[in-house]
């Protein structure tokens, strides 16, 4: 695996790096949707016969504690992850077949402009996902 090349040092710089953090982040880079711990596990044992399931949900942690990756709730139980990048992105979640359906655009952008002026709380973020039937499982 190559040399994770980000730019969420600045935020990582609390934890120790390690070359296991820098695979977990160069999967979720790669990652063309939200992926759970156990798909990361299994992608970083290729290369790694040693690691832990439980080394991969510490660093997980640390990177959630980082504000570098953020976590969806899947079907009420299961969690997914991906990176936190300069546009968030929010989901609808089909119950039947689990597809996760991106949604373009944010509902909340004017609402949280309107909230801090109305209340002085400054927003840091917020999460947004829709659950029922996607077009396939409606049929």
């Amino acid at each position: 695996m190559k040399k994770c090349e980000h730019n969420h040092d600045k935020k990582l710089n609390q934890f120790r790096k390690s070359k296991n953090m820098d695979s977990i982040i160069n999967i979720l880079e790669a990652a063309t949707s939200p992926v759970s711990a156990e798909e990361i596990f299994q992608i970083t044992k290729k290369d790694n016969k040693t690691l832990a399931l439980s080394t991969v949900y510490r660093i997980i942690e640390k990177l959630l504690q980082a504000k570098v990756i953020h976590e969806i709730i899947k079907d009420g139980d299961k969690a997914l992850y991906e990176l936190i990048e300069d546009e968030h992105r929010h989901y609808m979640i089909c119950t039947e077949c689990k597809k996760l359906i991106p949604i373009d655009m944010c509902p909340f952008i004017e609402l949280e402009h309107q909230l801090e002026k109305n209340t002085g709380f400054k927003i840091t973020g917020h999460k947004f996902e829709i659950y029922g039937k996607c077009p396939e499982c409606s049929k």
